[in-house]
């Protein structure tokens, strides 16, 4: 959207339709993305039409050269016609020919995008019983269709309770593989540094690396294992439910390196810790924490390894401290 362009008017779904063109055809510029970001901000029903409008644009990407939407679309000789009426034009057909969207749809496949942001979570549950529950942070596109379910996910953890249904094939993809389910609850995290660790709590799931020629693995309950685009993990005991904790609002640490017990307890906090010595990131932490508990977090570290957090520009970080150096919860609140 350039200067000159004046904000899109009518209805919400109208608005909608303008702002998504535009962002699809690459005429925003920094003040345009400025404005969408507040005009999705103001309501949360513009953020829901804008969903919709995004799932119904990509789904029609693959009817592009059929007959009929050409005929819909193509403007008259000397004419450009407007992005708003070319996507109406497509949803229309696609109701019309029954490829359908939202609730009822029959279609050979419906796509969900999920996108969870700071504090929220969603939980996502289908018609054949399966639910998926996404942390803070994650993002993921649903695939469903008749036969098979595919979740492609973005970043992020997840939660499958999938029922067992031999008929229907369901399979998580992520950057570094391909986790196939074998009618089982399990958990998928992807980390930063371009891992992905699968955890199975109930039934068997196949895991396979993205870049490696190595036979999947299968995984059955009490078992997890770690793997990245070029490399596969072996199976080794994980704890599902301690793992994937986050269901029930608790962090639990079982000898964890304390960078990354940090880095996951930021998820949920506004204002982030900071391991500020390298040296402080490989102590370990073990215990079960609150996620809303934020300053307990940090008090229970302070009281059980050599460190001290410091409030600098608003953040905490974590330095070296004398190991009988105690301090109690009230001096982290203020």
């Amino acid at each position: 959207m350039s200067r000159t362009d004046p904000p899109p008017t009518g209805t919400i779904r109208e608005q909608a339709a303008d702002w998504l063109a535009r962002r699809q055809s690459g005429g925003l510029d920094a003040e345009g993305r400025r404005q969408l970001d507040a005009w999705l901000a103001a309501d949360a029903r513009h953020r829901k039409e804008f969903e919709d409008l995004r799932t119904l644009w990509e789904a029609v990407g693959g009817l592009a050269d059929h007959p009929a939407v050409r005929s819909e679309t193509l403007p008259p000789p000397g004419r450009q016609l407007p992005w708003r009426p070319i996507l109406a034009a497509a949803a229309a057909l696609l109701l019309a020919v029954g490829l359908g969207w939202r609730a009822g749809w029959e279609g050979p496949e419906q796509l969900i995008h999920v996108a969870t942001q700071a504090g929220e979570s969603k939980e996502v549950r289908l018609a054949d019983g399966t639910v998926l529950r996404f942390d803070v942070g994650s993002a993921a596109t649903i695939h469903v269709r008749r036969d098979s379910h595919r979740v492609a996910m973005e970043r992020g953890e997840a939660w499958f309770d999938i029922p067992h249904r031999p008929e229907r094939r369901f399979e998580v993809e992520t950057p570094s593989g391909r986790i196939v389910d074998i009618g089982t609850r399990f958990g998928v995290r992807l980390d930063g540094d371009g891992r992905t660790t699968v955890a199975v709590a109930e039934g068997e799931v196949e895991a396979s690396s993205r870049g490696n020629a190595e036979p999947p693995h299968r995984i059955v309950a009490g078992q997890g294992l770690t793997m990245t685009a070029a490399q596969l993990g072996q199976p080794t005991p994980i704890d599902a439910g301690a793992l994937f904790a986050w269901r029930e609002g608790r962090l639990v640490f079982d000898r964890t390196p304390l960078a990354e017990a940090v880095a996951r307890a930021n998820r949920y906090r506004r204002e982030p810790i900071v391991v500020a010595e390298p040296a402080l990131g490989r102590l370990q932490v073990s215990g079960v924490f609150r996620i809303e508990d934020a300053a307990g977090f940090v008090w229970a570290i302070e009281q059980g390894l050599a460190v001290r957090a410091v409030r600098r520009e608003g953040r905490l970080e974590l330095v070296s401290a004398p190991a009988r150096e105690k301090f109690s919860p009230s001096a982290l609140a203020r």
